[in-house]
């Protein structure tokens, strides 16, 4: 596909985890197996806690917090005192063992994330890493030279090439995989192997999905030693339609891949006429 198409890495993920699912049937695998072979770790899944008033945000957290979410994306909108405002409030009860990203959809510039920074009392002590701050690689590694708050790419690692530019730049410590930003499940177990010979820790996400997408996403953290892992991203919250049905509860915030072998990704697709 690379041959002959350039780009449209949404386009060739939907056949490409097509041609893992026939794979699959023809060994009578699932598809974590064929990517490398399975964790026996339940996946922790992260809440997306959107833009809105800090007092709003903090209870947004303490409500997936009851339903055993222990990662938290805290959205941020670029403006400093407002966003150090939001992260504050989202952070003021964090629990043992709880992980926060501050996701920033790379809508700052190195001038707004240094003053939103400098905003955060530093006698707080909050932990959280910062996802996505800036749009360019340049800004990205200028800001990191700046900062000791660890940071994350997701929009920007859309390649192995990508990966291996992050690892001589020294730019992160982890990156957000995006599967259809990549290509689909092929490109992204290459990028899983060399973010764990790097020592990065990652997320397996996408941009949005059906419930397909979400099975490949459950597929390939399933084979990210726990170390590594940070969390792997619901999809199927943002979208309306059910596409296909499959033994993908989500019980206490975590969620594990099927291990029988009728469906690759173990799930049945509905018909529509």
């Amino acid at each position: 596909m690379n041959h002959a198409l350039l780009g449209h890495e949404h386009a060739k993920t939907a056949i490409d985890i097509a041609c893992w699912d026939v794979f699959g049937k023809s060994v009578g695998m699932p598809v974590c197996e064929l990517l490398g072979g399975r964790t026996n770790v339940k996946l922790p899944i992260i809440s997306s806690i959107y833009v809105g008033k800090p007092d709003e945000m903090r209870m947004h957290v303490a409500k997936h917090r009851r339903k055993g979410y222990i990662g938290h994306s805290v959205k941020i909108a670029g403006e400093p005192v407002a966003d150090a405002a939001r992260i504050v409030a989202s952070l003021a009860d964090r629990q043992p063992r709880e992980f926060f990203l501050v996701d920033a959809n790379c809508g700052l510039t190195v001038e707004t994330t240094l003053r939103m920074l400098r905003l955060i009392p530093e006698g707080l002590a909050l932990d959280f890493v910062l996802e996505a701050p800036c749009a360019t690689w340049r800004e990205s590694v200028s800001l990191r030279r700046r900062t000791n708050v660890p940071i994350h790419f997701d929009e920007l690692i859309m390649s192995e090439s990508n990966v291996i530019q992050a690892i001589a730049d020294d730019a992160i410590e982890g990156i957000g995989m995006k599967i259809s930003k990549s290509g689909g499940l092929t490109k992204c177990r290459r990028q899983r192997d060399m973010c764990i010979a790097a020592g990065y820790t990652f997320s397996v996400q996408d941009t949005a999905g059906s419930d397909i997408a979400f099975a490949a996403i459950v597929h390939m953290g399933q084979t990210v030693p726990e170390r590594y892992l940070r969390f792997i991203l619901e999809s199927r919250d943002m979208v309306t339609v059910k596409t296909a049905d499959g033994p993908f509860e989500v019980v206490e915030g975590r969620v594990t891949a099927p291990s029988g072998n009728n469906s690759p990704y173990g799930y049945t697709r509905r018909a529509y006429s």
